[in-house]
């Protein structure tokens, strides 16, 4: 419901108490926001868990899997996680550009805290076992985290060129 300012001045009310009403009679908006908030956190910190999950996850294909394989796989994966969490952050209404450029920072960070992650763990690994590694877990790595960027760029740069 919308609140005419002015009618309800002329009739003597204060500024306090029109902002009041508005507030009551907008509670689900309020709500709204909120909650969609809380879920772009949640959507964070679960993108942030599987981006480390599927971390522990590559270790094994690193000593097992030879060739092109892997890198299709990995990218593939990248893809769809990236994928995944674009669609979701861009379905949430009340995002401020605060929110975007957080996601922005943060999903980079992730990727490259993944990195580090997969490369000391299959070094540790591959010397605990006398195993070799039959990819560079860098190069391999790198698949993953540019497949996973991918369909947040492609997402800016959509926004941007339908403004």
């Amino acid at each position: 419901m919308k609140i005419n300012k002015k009618e309800l001045k002329e009739k003597g009310w204060s500024a306090s108490e029109i902002k009041h009403t508005e507030k009551l009679l907008r509670p689900e908006e309020d709500a709204s926001k909120k909650m969609q908030i809380m879920l772009y956190w949640f959507i964070i910190l679960a993108m942030v868990f599987l981006t480390l999950l599927i971390s522990g996850w590559l270790i094994p294909l690193f000593m097992v899997l030879d060739g092109w394989l892997v890198f299709v796989l990995l990218f593939v994966l990248g893809l769809a996680f990236g994928a995944m969490f674009n669609n979701l952050i861009i379905h949430l209404e009340h995002l401020t550009k605060k929110h975007y450029v957080i996601a922005g920072l943060l999903i980079p960070v992730v990727a490259i805290a993944s990195l580090f992650i997969i490369v000391k763990a299959a070094a540790f690994t591959s010397a605990l076992f006398n195993l070799s590694i039959r990819q560079n877990p860098l190069e391999v790595s790198l698949f993953y985290v540019v497949g996973f960027l991918i369909p947040y760029v492609y997402g800016l740069i959509y926004t941007k060129k339908k403004q």
